[in-house]
């Protein structure tokens, strides 16, 4: 997110503990200017006020107060909440929508933001439900996972073995498409499933580590395009060879040396374009033709020679 982007932040005392105001802020903030920062509760009924207080004033927090009107009236906050949620929204210029709590009463009007093109960040207690996570465009976890019971721990796990399998699936879809995988598509694609999806949950600070280690066992190449900036997966440059194009090119290659002799490498490269349009050599890890052919031959039967014009290449037989 761009740093001008205005944000406004609308937080539930009644489901968060005063103890995570800090990090909420400080990651509020990464998405842009904090333009409306309010705190929600009945307070003359919720515990721990003087720590509230503390951070309330810490942060410029504004402190919003709805009585109970009964005994049992659990959801007055929320309902305060989503009224003036949906005032800010008609009244005020803003871009990002930031909740906090752990309650899925919200997922009503967070659709409704995000139906009007509204960014909408959920921050909550990794108890949240996962429906309700998957409202959002990001949700991040506030508690610690080290504070998690046993049987959070293991949902936690089996949810990211979830996500990993879903990863796949968004790198196949890629290649298939582009014949490349860029990593912030990736990302793109990753967190439209799991708004949730955090590399860090996984150990590692940057997400190009996490692709790192997550291919690393598996049949990809990482190529960092000509901009110095951008990464992306491709298929295994060997692998693809021997799959796609194994058997035209050697077709290719035998009825050039049948017909001349000799196989030219620009009548190679430009017999293999007819048959493969899209056919590119940089997509299996080659900066030039050159070098994919002598990938290809280097266990096969031909020769290298280099023309007397001194830039021709073609490829020979060798001579028994």
């Amino acid at each position: 997110m761009k740093d001008e982007n205005k944000v406004a932040l609308f937080i539930d005392a009644d489901n968060i503990s005063h103890k995570y105001i800090e990090k909420i802020i400080d990651k509020s903030l990464e998405f842009g200017k904090i333009i409306i920062k309010r705190i929600y509760a009945d307070w003359s009924k919720i515990s721990n006020k003087e720590n509230y207080k503390t951070e309330i004033l810490k942060f410029s927090l504004t402190p919003m107060q709805h009585f109970s009107l009964t005994s049992n009236n659990k959801n007055a906050t929320d309902m305060h909440l989503i009224a003036d949620l949906m005032d800010v929204y008609i009244n005020k210029d803003i871009d990002v929508f930031i909740i906090i709590s752990s309650d899925s009463d919200y997922a009503s009007v967070i659709n409704k933001l995000r139906e009007n093109n509204k960014f909408c960040i959920g921050m909550g207690e990794t108890k949240s439900v996962q429906n309700y996570k998957n409202t959002f465009d990001k949700f991040i976890a506030l508690d610690d996972e080290n504070d998690e019971n046993d049987e959070i721990q293991n949902e936690q796990k089996n949810y990211l073995i979830e996500q990993k399998k879903y990863l796949q699936k968004i790198i196949l879809n890629l290649i298939d498409k582009n014949q490349e995988a860029d990593f912030a598509r990736i990302h793109q694609e990753l967190c439209k499933k799991y708004p949730d999806f955090d590399h860090k949950n996984y150990g590692f600070t940057k997400f190009t580590y996490f692709i790192k280690d997550y291919i690393k066992d598996k049949n990809y190449d990482i190529i960092k395009k000509e901009d110095g900036c951008t990464n992306v997966l491709i298929q295994n440059s060997k692998d693809n060879t021997s799959n796609n194009y194994n058997d035209d090119l050697q077709k290719i290659i035998s009825s050039l040396i049948n017909k001349n002799n000799e196989a030219d490498f620009a009548t190679i490269k430009s017999e293999l374009c007819k048959k493969y349009p899209d056919f590119d050599h940089k997509n299996y890890g080659f900066t030039k033709f050159t070098y994919f052919i002598k990938d290809y031959i280097k266990d096969k039967n031909y020769d290298i020679i280099k023309k007397e014009d001194g830039c021709t290449f073609v490829l020979k037989e060798k001579s028994v």
